[in-house]
């Protein structure tokens, strides 16, 4: 098993080795996120398991952070990222949108 897939997801999201120096909490903080503890609780609700919904948000998530930071209030967007996957992130259409188009996706946040 790699190193990677040994750890817990939202360090490979991060880019975070699970002996690095930096926490994935620190990392989330310094990109703007008030609530660090939170927003990892996001993530791993959204990228927990193995369906096809999980491993595209695991694919998705470090650029939607990002994103999220350079808005106004990163932890409200990735709470309403989370409601609206909730509601219908096992929508066939919802997850190929997010997954094809960069276009509809930058929209989407």
């Amino acid at each position: 098993m790699s190193e990677k897939a040994s750890q817990p997801v939202h360090l490979v999201i991060m880019g975070v080795s699970a002996s690095g120096k930096t926490t994935v909490a620190e990392r989330l903080a310094a990109i703007g996120y008030r609530d660090p503890k939170r927003a990892l609780a996001h993530i791993d609700a959204l990228t927990e398991g193995i369906s096809r919904r999980a491993a595209i948000q695991r694919q998705l998530l470090p650029s939607l952070l990002e994103w999220f930071a350079d808005g106004v209030d990163p932890d409200l967007g990735l709470l309403a990222f989370r409601r609206l996957s909730d509601a219908v992130g096992s929508a066939h259409w919802y997850m190929g949108l997010l997954r094809d188009s960069g276009v509809d996706r930058k929209s989407v946040v």
